[in-house]
């Protein structure tokens, strides 16, 4: 065998290497992409548990909750502060979901559902009111999703009626 012989096996010898290694990160990287959207999924989970949460554990956020949402309701300043403050957390929550969503860092899917959960709460008197005081704040794209969400939401309302 020469020394030319040698070296192609040589160079064939560490082609394959190659390519397994290429073989083995994809592999990895796959993993990782898996790993990472878990952890997006758990941690918009976390964040929307703490919401539901704090309604679940405390009755007055939960008596509160509910008065802010009936359009015949009257609430005082400071539960009217309070009320909007509920509705910034679930609105900015939702934001969160969708952003991570048009990163490709959660399914679209999860991210409409989201949407479509937040519409009733905005079309109420008072979330209407606030959404209107606040939309411009938020991202454009965002507020163009939550505008289809509520169109949505209402004429879905008016099809069961």
């Amino acid at each position: 065998m020469t020394l030319s012989d040698l070296a192609s096996i040589g160079s064939l010898v560490s082609g394959m290497a190659v390519l397994v290694s290429l073989a083995y990160l994809s592999l990895q990287a796959r993993h990782n992409n898996a790993a990472l959207h878990r952890a997006e999924n758990n941690e918009s989970q976390n964040q929307a548990s703490m919401f539901r949460l704090s309604i679940a554990e405390n009755r007055d956020v939960a008596q509160l909750w509910l008065l802010g949402l009936r359009d015949d309701s009257e609430l005082d300043g400071v539960d009217e502060f309070r009320f909007e403050n509920l509705l910034s957390e679930i609105f900015f929550n939702t934001f969160n979901l969708w952003d991570r969503a048009r990163s490709g860092l959660l399914g679209n899917a999860s991210a409409i559902n989201w949407l479509l959960a937040l519409a009733p709460f905005l079309t109420t008197k008072r979330g209407a009111r606030w959404y209107e005081s606040n939309k411009g704040f938020c991202d454009p794209d965002f507020a163009l999703a939550v505008d289809k969400a509520i169109r949505e939401f209402r004429t879905a309302a008016v099809k069961v009626q």
